[in-house]
C-alpha cells in the first residue's frame, strides 16, 4: 500500500492575509497542491497571477468571480 499525500492549506478567513503574503507562501511552498481561500477578498489578480508556483490549485472566490 502507498500512500500519496498531497499538501494543502486552508487561509479561509484569513483576511490579514496580503497578495505578497500569499505569493510568498505560494512560491516557497513549491510541494503546495492546494490552497483553500474563501472569504479572502483582499487577495487581488496580483496574487493570482504573480506566483510561481504552477501546480497550485487555488479553491476559493477570487477577485474576479
Amino acid at each position: 500500500l502507498t500512500l500519496t499525500l498531497t499538501p494543502t492549506l486552508t487561509l479561509t478567513r484569513c483576511r490579514g492575509v496580503s497578495d505578497d503574503g500569499a505569493g510568498l507562501l505560494a512560491d516557497a511552498c513549491s510541494r503546495l497542491h492546494t490552497l483553500t481561500i474563501w472569504g479572502c477578498s483582499q487577495l487581488t489578480q496580483r496574487f493570482f497571477h504573480g506566483h510561481s508556483n504552477e501546480e497550485l490549485r487555488i479553491v476559493g472566490r477570487g477577485p474576479t468571480q
